[in-house]
């Protein structure tokens, strides 16, 4: 007896099965998404407390080409001891400073023609046409800003790309000091507020100069390998941008907690190893301190992204970044904040339906000081 595919007779009398309406999705093409997860989490946090941060919150319902806010750069200097008779001097002085930043626009969109989905219908139809579209414009969207959030930031020339996480963050390899050794022995030893700009924004981010205001800079020092020396290096940047988890943290979390840490696979890996030379309990699972966090209690995430980053244009340098989110917002205007936008047919395409969502919007990290950066 012939096998059942094989089988004419039965062939002849049998609907092949399909998981209608289903389907596997292998899209995907990144094993972690970071950027991208942390900001919807920020623009759910903003919604949540009607801040008016964060997408899909609206910022900015005005006109304008620039998203402006201050910075508190000052203190006041009047106090003094003094006695009955000591007179209150007038003290008139600005302690802000104004910074701006262009907004940006992103799009993706998707099409579906009419002939199409008098095609996918029926008997015929085994996975809905137009989901698979969406799912694909989805993907599309979630792939790019991971890419795009975690990227080298733009050219001072780019007039269309936004400002991603590494234009706020960055070291001092990437800073117009070129290097550790320039940039002075403490951020070759236990770190300090880098005091550079970046070297394709000499400016400064939004135009606030790194070089003027030091604690407009993230904290930044440089390591030689993931060890012990290393480990206390952390804990100097922890402490020195006020960097403590307010709670524990599981170890399988559904969404980004307010403070993380990520790197490269080898940094993640040799962190696990560390956790484990370190405890006479473990099991015979010789990754059984994989999952755990024991700097501070701040999670140690794995991003591929890193593994790919060139911080200085030609090395990667082994990066770690210790974000505090909660310091990140995605600012958006109100017309263009992911609305799906529809586009009925027309002369230049009579048959086709098009799905468009459209963004304007700029990266903001309120407090660059509560984060930090640390290379080879």
């Amino acid at each position: 007896m012939p096998a059942w595919e094989t089988h004419e007779g039965l062939l002849e009398q049998a609907i092949p099965y399909y998981g209608r309406k289903q389907f596997v999705n292998i899209s995907n093409t990144k094993t972690m998404y970071t950027f991208f997860p942390a900001m919807m989490a920020r623009a759910a946090y903003a919604q949540d407390n009607k801040l008016k941060w964060g997408m899909p919150n609206v910022v900015d319902g005005h006109g304008g080409t620039e998203f402006t806010f201050n910075v508190q750069v000052g203190k006041g200097s009047t106090f003094d001891w003094v006695d009955e008779t000591t007179p209150i001097n007038v003290a008139r002085k600005d302690h802000q400073k104004r910074v701006t930043l262009p907004w940006r626009m992103c799009r993706t969109h998707w099409s579906i023609n009419e002939r199409e989905l008098t095609a996918c219908r029926g008997a015929e139809q085994v996975t809905d046409l137009m989901t698979s579209r969406r799912v694909g414009d989805d993907q599309d969207w979630a792939d790019s800003f991971e890419d795009w959030g975690w990227g080298v930031p733009p050219a001072s020339t780019d007039l269309l790309t936004a400002f991603p996480l590494r234009y706020w963050l960055f070291s001092a390899p990437e800073s117009t000091a070129t290097s550790y050794a320039t940039a002075g022995a403490a951020y070759q030893g236990n770190g300090d507020y880098l005091a550079f700009n970046h070297s394709s924004h000499t400016s400064g981010p939004a135009g606030l100069s790194r070089v003027t205001y030091k604690h407009w800079g993230n904290y930044n020092f440089q390591y030689a390998s993931f060890n012990d020396a290393l480990v206390d290096k952390v804990g100097h940047a922890v402490l020195k941008t006020a960097f403590h988890a307010p709670v524990d943290h599981p170890d399988k979390i559904s969404g980004p907690p307010e403070r993380a840490m990520y790197s490269g696979l080898s940094n993640v890996l040799t962190r696990a190893k560390l956790a484990r030379q370190q405890n006479d309990q473990n099991t015979s699972d010789l990754q059984s301190r994989f999952a755990e966090n024991e700097l501070f209690r701040i999670p140690f995430y794995y991003v591929p992204a890193i593994d790919d980053m060139l911080i200085d244009g030609s090395s990667n340098l082994s990066p770690i970044y210790g974000i505090n989110w909660s310091t990140w917002y995605l600012a958006t205007k109100d017309r263009y904040n992911m609305k799906d936008e529809l586009f009925q047919p027309d002369r230049s395409a009579p048959m086709d339906i098009t799905h468009a969502r459209v963004l304007e919007a700029q990266t903001v990290c309120c407090s660059p000081r509560e984060n930090w950066v640390a290379t080879t």
